[in-house]
């Protein structure tokens, strides 16, 4: 089974996911859009040698296990639990760089317990697979919402933060002037003070040089009369 994606939305899909039971692959979901464009048509085989180490090997259930495929880093997640007698093992591969474990994590959670209420119904195990189909695309959908909420918040957060800052440096540059108009305040102060008291001074230099003045003009009359009508 496989489906496309647009572009806008490609980068943050699973680019495929398996689910087995008993080491038998019973649906696979595929992202034929991913695979071609970046030619990992090699995954089939990769996925089927690591769901034998998983199911015989490894002692986890459930772990990520890294990929490096044409130029890509890729990870390998997977999840293992019995269902009764039965070993379920699901495994999906994602971008590393793209995508991040809580979409996988979440797809792989869901699917099991979707599979466990399914057989718990009596009802046959090929009729998961539309559920299987449909719990992986909607998650991606759910997945591809939240980052678009989540970038449109981050630039709400940019736009915002950007005008506190205009508005900080718009508040730095009003007290910057406030200052300097303080400071001229404070100069045209000391400035009308120091005119006062140049004022004062002068008008007491001007007091004291009219009365010197009235006084050797009054002592010279004082003489000539003297010298005139003394003899």
């Amino acid at each position: 089974m496989s489906h496309t994606e647009s572009s806008d939305s490609i980068a943050n899909s699973l680019i495929i996911t398996t689910f087995s039971v008993n080491a038998t692959t019973l649906y696979t979901l595929e992202n034929t859009a991913i695979i071609n464009k970046f030619h990992l048509q090699d995954l089939h085989d990769i996925i089927s040698n690591q769901t034998g180490i998983i199911n015989n090997i490894t002692s986890s259930n459930i772990g990520t296990i890294p990929i490096f495929l044409n130029d890509q880093n890729l990870t390998l997640y997977y999840l293992k639990q019995y269902l009764d007698s039965d070993l379920v093992t699901i495994i999906t591969v994602f971008d590393t760089n793209k995508v991040s474990l809580i979409l996988p994590i979440t797809v792989l959670d869901e699917l099991f317990k979707g599979y466990k209420a399914h057989m718990a119904e009596g009802t046959d195990k090929v009729e998961f697979k539309i559920k299987f189909n449909h719990i992986i695309k909607t998650n991606e959908i759910n997945y591809q919402n939240s980052k678009d909420l989540d970038d449109e918040l981050d630039q709400i957060k940019s736009l915002l933060n950007n005008n506190i800052e205009q508005v900080l440096e718009r508040n730095e540059r009003i007290n910057l002037l406030v200052n300097k108009t303080t400071q001229l305040n404070n100069m045209s102060t000391r400035f009308n003070v120091n005119s006062k008291k140049i004022k004062r001074s002068m008008w007491w230099d001007n007091i004291k040089f009219w009365a010197l003045f009235i006084f050797i003009a009054t002592v010279v009359v004082i003489a000539v009369s003297l010298q005139l009508f003394g003899h």
